[in-house]
C-alpha cells in the first residue's frame, strides 16, 4: 500500500522541478545570446613602460593549438578595448552573425590605444587633451602593437595564424589606424577594416588632433594613408573594406581612398552607410564588418 505524500511535499517538488527548468531556461538563453568567452589579460609592455589590459574574445569551441582567424579590432578615440569584446560577445545581431559563420571561427582581440591613433612618437611628453575632447598620448604605440600584442596573444591561445587569417579593423581612430598598419604591412595582414575612419582629404577639423597626428608634411607623407604609396604586388592578397556615413564629414576622404586602392589593383569595397558618426552607427553596422571578415576567401590575383 502506498503512502500518501502530504500535500505541501509534491508542491514542494513541483516547485523545485518548475524553477530548475526556468533557471536552464534562462541559462540556455544566455547562453544562445554569446559567441563564447572573454578574457583579458595584463601585458607588460616594455615600448611603454606600462601594463596594458587585453581583452580576447574565444568562440565557444575554442581549443589550444586550433585552426582560427584572428582580427585585431581597434576601438574609437574615447572608447576602450573592452567595448569590442563586449560586442561581440554580447550584441545579438553581432553575435548571430559570428554564430552562423561557426565554419570560419574567429578569434576577436580589442586593442587599448590610450588615443595614440598607434602612432610612434617619440616619448616622454605629456598626454594632451583633443578640441573634441579625446585624450592623446604619445608613445611608443606601432611597436607595442606590432612587437608585443601580436605576439603575445597569439604565443598565449598557441595560434599559429599566417597573414591569410589575421585581420586588422577598427572604427573613428582605429579605422585610421588599421589602415594605416594594414596597408604598411602587408606581410601580416590580409583583411583590413576601415570603418568611419579619421581620414580627411585636406586638414582634420580638430586641429589639435591634426598637429598630434601630422605635425610636419613629411610625417603626414609617412601616416596618412592619403598619401602612402601602394604597392600592387605587395598588397595583391589584401582586401579592404571601407565604410563611412552617407552625411559624415570624412565621405569625401573615404571616397578618395578606395578609388587610390582600386586603381592600385587593391581588391577594395566602399560601403556608404545611414547613420551618423558615433558608437550608435557602429553598433548598427558591427554586423555587416563581421560578415566581411567571416566571409570565406576569395581567388585573389
Amino acid at each position: 500500500m502506498f503512502r500518501r505524500q502530504p500535500l505541501s511535499r509534491k508542491v514542494t517538488v513541483a516547485l523545485l522541478v518548475a524553477l530548475s527548468f526556468v533557471c536552464c531556461s534562462i541559462s540556455c538563453k544566455r547562453n544562445a545570446a554569446e559567441y563564447g568567452s572573454v578574457e583579458v589579460f595584463d601585458l607588460s609592455s616594455a615600448f611603454l613602460d606600462k601594463h596594458m589590459r587585453i581583452p580576447v574574445n574565444l568562440p565557444s569551441d575554442y581549443l589550444l593549438g586550433g585552426q582560427y582567424a584572428i582580427l585585431y579590432f581597434i576601438p574609437y578615440g574615447g572608447g576602450g578595448a573592452g567595448l569590442v569584446t563586449q560586442m561581440t560577445n554580447s550584441d545579438a545581431a553581432t553575435v548571430g552573425v559570428l554564430r552562423e559563420r561557426i565554419s570560419e571561427p574567429l578569434i576577436i582581440v580589442g586593442v587599448p590605444h590610450d588615443g595614440s591613433f598607434l602612432l610612434d612618437s617619440t616619448p616622454p611628453h605629456e598626454a594632451i587633451m583633443s578640441t573634441s575632447g579625446i585624450r592623446l598620448s604619445t608613445g611608443l604605440y606601432e611597436s607595442y602593437f606590432l612587437g608585443e600584442v601580436i605576439p603575445q596573444v597569439e604565443r598565449r591561445y598557441d595560434l599559429h595564424p599566417t597573414a591569410a587569417s589575421r585581420y586588422i579593423g577598427g572604427y573613428s581612430l582605429g579605422g585610421y589606424a588599421a589602415l594605416r598598419i594594414g596597408l604598411t604591412h602587408p606581410e601580416l595582414f590580409s583583411r583590413i577594416g576601415a570603418h568611419s575612419p579619421t581620414l580627411f582629404v585636406d586638414s582634420l577639423p580638430d586641429k589639435i588632433a591634426a598637429q598630434f597626428m601630422y605635425p610636419t608634411e613629411k610625417l603626414r607623407a609617412q601616416r596618412d594613408p592619403l598619401l602612402l604609396p601602394l604597392e600592387k604586388e605587395a598588397l595583391a592578397r589584401t582586401r579592404v573594406y571601407i565604410d563611412t556615413g552617407a552625411f559624415d564629414i570624412n565621405r569625401q576622404a573615404c571616397e578618395l581612398m578606395h578609388r587610390r586602392l582600386t586603381d592600385a589593383g587593391v581588391v577594395s569595397e566602399l560601403h556608404i552607410l545611414n547613420g551618423s558618426h558615433g558608437l550608435a552607427y557602429w553598433q548598427t553596422h558591427m554586423p555587416e564588418y563581421v560578415e566581411f571578415y567571416t566571409s570565406a576567401s576569395v581567388s585573389m590575383p
